[in-house]
């Protein structure tokens, strides 16, 4: 189900949330990555997005340490890119797409969501159909390095 966005009057400010974006970063347990979320939750928030960052929240109940947990919560992630208007995949390099950033990027392909590039700090906002299957074909290049079957 795909909700309306409304212009949302945050508290005790002058400033509008304006839609929802899916923060898309590379988690494995690794405190640089946990700052790289919350560095660009903080951009996104302060540009008026509604940052939506699960590697923020479901580690703090679901073990990264076992397969079903971490399965569980990259399932529940994606299933929060349905209210979501946009993703905003992150890396850095040299480091390529994690298995968990492959699901969430392939489902949001799926969906044609708008897609935002953000690589050591160069943005670069996915429009056409052809920049959408160069991201396809770079989360193909992750996967058939890693292994994963689809």
């Amino acid at each position: 189900m795909k909700y309306t966005q409304k212009k949302i009057k945050m508290n005790n400010t002058n400033n509008e949330i304006h839609s929802r974006v899916f923060i898309c970063s590379p988690y494995g347990g690794k405190e640089e990555n946990l700052e790289l979320a919350k560095k660009w939750c903080r951009r996104a928030i302060l540009e008026g997005n509604n940052p939506i960052a699960p590697h923020l929240l479901y580690p703090q109940f679901l073990h990264e340490s076992k397969s079903d947990e971490r399965l569980l919560g990259i399932l529940a992630g994606i299933n929060l890119l349905d209210i979501c208007d946009s993703i905003w995949v992150i890396t850095r390099p040299p480091e390529k797409f994690t298995a968990g950033m492959c699901r969430e990027i392939n489902y949001a392909l799926k969906k044609g969501m708008p897609i935002m590039l953000i690589t050591d700090g160069d943005e670069l906002i996915v429009k056409s159909h052809r920049e959408q299957n160069q991201i396809l074909d770079m989360v193909k290049e992750a996967e058939s390095l890693m292994g994963v079957q689809n």
